[in-house]
């Protein structure tokens, strides 16, 4: 085996490995993983985003959502980062840079129903109640599953709804 083949098996079995302790709920030891693979190669825009991927669950979503930005600026064509930069936008609360990241990157990829579901949450949480309708028609078009999550996102109670049927508001 030669020594760049060497490297590159490392390189595969840190990402593994960091890919697995995610899922595995070792946000901790994935963490590790991916500041391996990030020291090995430092631009590597995918390896930048695992890291931020992995700050949320360690209770870090501001330092996740840095990482997540450095990952964007190293790849900004990368559809998958920018799917990763909307969810941690939203995550933190900041709706409206969510939208657009998120529509930038359904432009530079396929409108697959996570990736709509996303924008139809920040637009419902923005208000926008008729275009995160429109997204999630589209969002259940790409990917039935989602009519579940369509019916929970879609249905509203009022503090009426939670009184005694004997007392009225």
């Amino acid at each position: 085996m030669t020594k760049g083949a060497n490297w590159h098996c490392l390189i595969e079995t840190l990402w593994d490995s960091a890919q697995v302790g995610l899922k595995e709920g070792r946000p901790g030891n994935a963490f590790e993983d991916a500041k391996a693979v990030i020291v090995l190669l430092p631009g590597l825009a995918r390896s930048i985003m695992f890291c931020g991927m992995c700050m949320a669950p360690l209770g870090l979503p501001e330092r996740a959502l840095v990482m997540l930005r450095r990952a964007h600026a190293a790849d900004p064509r990368d559809v998958l980062v920018m799917t990763r930069l909307s969810e941690a936008f939203y995550a933190n609360g900041r709706f409206a840079e969510a939208e657009i990241s998120i529509r930038n990157a359904l432009r530079g990829g396929v409108a697959e129903g996570a990736g709509l579901f996303l924008l139809a949450q920040t637009l419902w949480l923005q208000g926008s109640n008729d275009a995160a309708r429109d997204a999630l028609d589209q969002a259940v078009k790409a990917t039935p599953a989602l009519q579940a999550k369509r019916q929970i996102m879609e249905y509203t109670v009022t503090p009426e709804d939670f009184l005694p049927h004997d007392q009225d508001p």
